[in-house]
Formats: structure tokens, C-alpha cells, sequence
């Protein structure tokens, strides 16, 4: 198995993350690096193609976003949780219909509340992602005329809109066994500046309430799960990805003798006189 990461800055503290988890748990992390602009999260899926084009059709490879995110486990429990779907490829999935909340009508009800695709993070051989991404661009021009990309900037608008015509090719990981994401107030985006310390405080409650942290791995509550991938994309959790919070879940940064502060006192501590 090999993991792949799309980024434009091998220096950002993110990144080094999540080389730094890759490294812990012996996985292949291939790092593809976009050195010019970065006008669109679209350019990750041009690179991803262009390497998965020059290996073996039966590899399997997981992408990840490159700055919020990193792992837990090792490729043994990765590939097992992966095999278990009976499934080519398998996408990460949040809590929300983004970037467009209209198309919700079109998944169904969901088995859990974690029901969206998220293209943060997404698991399969080569020779089905090839062959979806061979969909890729046929969807853009087919949902949009020239001018008219609403959400130009969004690849993950796109593989929504490939998953919802394809849905005998992808399966969405609802349980989080494999990938866990933790946005949960998407309207948090264009208002934090309103109210924030109380957006936080909803934020922070509603994660006490969906995880706990045990033995150096975050359980999700809601589905059972141990997940393997954890992507950090709100702005309250890519706020703690560079605190003590995570201490308890990156054993090669941890301390051997320092003490291990429950993820409620490290939340409620760190937020309680928010500016």
C-alpha cells in the first residue's frame, strides 16, 4: 500500500505531521508537490492521476489531504478494515453536504450521521481509481458551461457528483472504520468572528460527546469505531492539531514522563478564555 499526499510546501508543520505519523507506523508516504499557484484543490487530482498511471494496476494506495490530517494505525489494519468493504474504493465521509448542501437529497438516508463524502481521504487499487477518474473531467464538463464553476476551487464537489452516478464503484466509509473527519458547523467558516467563543464551546461539546481517547487511539462513540485516518478539517480541530491535545495520539512526539491530560481538560482548558 502507498500513500499519497498532494501539497505545495514540504515545510509546513502539517505536513511534517503527517510524515512524522507515516514514518511511526512503517507506511509509503509518496508526497507530490505543486510548486507554482494553488487557484484550485482540483490540481491534487491532476497530480494523483499522473502517478497512478505509473503503477501497478493491483496496488492499493490512499490519498490524503496533505496538512490537516495523519494516521494512527499501521498498513495491516488499514488494508483488513479496506478488504472488509468488499468494495474497490472507499471514501472518507463528514458530517455535511459540501460544497453543496442541495445535493443531500440525493444520498438518501444515511446509515450514520457521518454520511457525506469527504475527498480528504479515500482508499482502492489503482485500476479503480483510474477508472474514475476517467469520469473526472466528463463530470466537470457536464455539470458546468464555460464560466459557470460555481465551485471551480472544489474537487470535492466533483467526486460528490461522481459517487452519486456511481455508486456500484464507491462505497463511503459511514462508520469510520478507516477515516474519521471532525468539521461539524460548516456556517462556523464565514462566522467565526461572530460569537466565537460560542461556536467554539458548541464545537468542543459536540466532540466530548462524539470521542474518547484510550490507549493512544480515538474511538468514535456514534459508530463504534477505532479509525486509522484522522483529517482535522474544522477550524476548531485544525486548531489543536499543533497542541497538547494530540500528544495522547502521536506516541513517537509524546514524553515518556510526561502526563496525559484527558481530552476534556486540554479542550476546556484551552478554551475557556478564548479571545
Amino acid at each position: 500500500m502507498i500513500i499519497i499526499t498532494c501539497i505545495s510546501d514540504n515545510q509546513h508543520p502539517g505536513y511534517k505531521l503527517l510524515s512524522a505519523s507515516c514514518d511511526y507506523y512503517g507506511l509509503k508516504l509518496k508526497t507530490l508537490i505543486h510548486r507554482s499557484g494553488w487557484s484550485s484543490h482540483r490540481l491534487k487530482d491532476v497530480y494523483v492521476r499522473m502517478y497512478l498511471e505509473t503503477l501497478d494496476p493491483d496496488e492499493v494506495v490512499l490519498f490524503t489531504d496533505g496538512y490537516d490530517a495523519l494516521f494512527v494505525s499501521d498498513e495491516e489494519e488499514i488494508l483488513n478494515n479496506y478488504r472488509s468493504f468488499g468494495m474497490p474504493v472507499v471514501f472518507s465521509t463528514e458530517i455535511n453536504c459540501y460544497p453543496q448542501q442541495a445535493l443531500s437529497a440525493e444520498y438518501g438516508v444515511g446509515k450514520t450521521k457521518f454520511q457525506y463524502l469527504n475527498s480528504g481521504g479515500y482508499i482502492g487499487t489503482v485500476s479503480a481509481l483510474l477508472n474514475l477518474f476517467d469520469k473526472f473531467e466528463s463530470v466537470v464538463s457536464a455539470a458546468f458551461s464555460p464560466g459557470k464553476d460555481s465551485f471551480l476551487w472544489s474537487n470535492q464537489f466533483v467526486w460528490t457528483k461522481i459517487y452519486l452516478h456511481n455508486r456500484e464503484e464507491i462505497c463511503l466509509d459511514c462508520r469510520c472504520s478507516i477515516f474519521q473527519t471532525f468539521v461539524n458547523r460548516i456556517d462556523i467558516f464565514g462566522n467565526v468572528a461572530q460569537d466565537k467563543e460560542t461556536l467554539f464551546n458548541e464545537e468542543i461539546s459536540r466532540m466530548l460527546d462524539d470521542f474518547y481517547i484510550e490507549n493512544d487511539r480515538l474511538y468514535n462513540k456514534i459508530t463504534n469505531s477505532r479509525p486509522s485516518h484522522l483529517h482535522f478539517n474544522g477550524l476548531l480541530s485544525k486548531s489543536l492539531v499543533n497542541s497538547s491535545f494530540l500528544n495522547t495520539l502521536l506516541p513517537w512526539r509524546k514524553p515518556a514522563h510526561e502526563a496525559i491530560v484527558p481530552l476534556s481538560a486540554e479542550i476546556s482548558g484551552r478554551y475557556s478564555n478564548n479571545e
